[in-house]
């Protein structure tokens, strides 16, 4: 099994596209904490 360079690009495409989504995720949270940090909850 060898991995050509073509393989390496789109590895290194799937690699960058999952680091976006994992940013995306990642802020989505901070953006949902925020929101229940800063909204009364039970009241």
């Amino acid at each position: 099994y060898t991995l050509t360079e073509k393989g390496r690009a789109a590895f290194k495409v799937a690699v960058e596209a999952w680091m976006d989504v994992t940013r995306c995720l990642v802020d989505a949270e901070k953006m949902i904490l925020d929101d229940r940090a800063a909204t009364p909850c039970c009241e």
